[in-house]
């Protein structure tokens, strides 16, 4: 996180763990449990392929995501919410612009 209080770890279950560096403890869990053709997400985040990227916003409130599964997510850690995601953007995402996609997500909002 900016404020370096935190840290985002993405993991091979396709879940986000967000842990508190100081006391060393878990404070959020975004995970998919993925069942047939529905999704039941804890917090959330229901990526269906491996998370690629992950970075928290410049304020520390938002967290965003991509994944193999051609998607991009921003949810809210004060609420654990979705806010916005861009899905089916045709390339695997294993890196991006924070600024470029947040003045994206600003003009079409």
């Amino acid at each position: 996180s900016p404020d370096g209080k935190f840290v985002a770890i993405a993991s091979d279950d396709k879940s986000i763990k967000v842990l508190d560096l100081i006391t060393r403890k878990q404070t959020h869990l975004f995970k998919n449990t993925h069942k047939g053709s529905q999704l039941s997400p804890i917090r959330n985040i229901p990526f269906l392929e491996r998370i690629t990227a992950l970075t928290f916003s410049s304020d520390g409130k938002n967290l965003i995501s991509a994944s193999r599964d051609f998607s991009i997510k921003i949810s809210n850690l004060n609420t654990s919410k979705e806010i916005h995601s861009f899905q089916n953007v045709h390339t695997g995402i294993y890196s991006f612009s924070l600024l470029l996609m947040l003045q994206y997500y600003r003009h079409n909002k």
